[in-house]
């Protein structure tokens, strides 16, 4: 195989590792926090699966070293969207 496939590989597996370490490393504190905000144990669980699917999309855009206070971010405007939807 050639070196640029050989790099392909890797990078997409690097890119796993180190969600699945951002997750594991946040996901409690983001969880607590979106509880916090919506009292209702399913959509703190929703929140938080959104807030990580934001993560996800954007990971190459965002500095890490804003974490986890980019993601209370999301989910704190995520809620704000969900009281809106509520209250029209």
């Amino acid at each position: 195989p050639s070196a640029a496939s050989c790099s392909e590989r890797v990078q997409p597996r690097v890119f796993v590792m180190e969600f699945e370490a951002i997750y594991r490393m946040h996901a409690q504190a983001v969880f607590r926090y979106a509880l916090s905000l919506t009292r209702r144990r399913d959509l703190a669980e929703d929140l938080t699966s959104e807030a990580f699917l934001a993560l996800h999309r954007e990971f190459a855009s965002i500095d890490t070293t804003l974490l986890p206070a980019w993601l209370l971010t999301v989910v704190r405007n995520r809620a704000r969207d969900l009281w809106r939807r509520r209250l029209v």
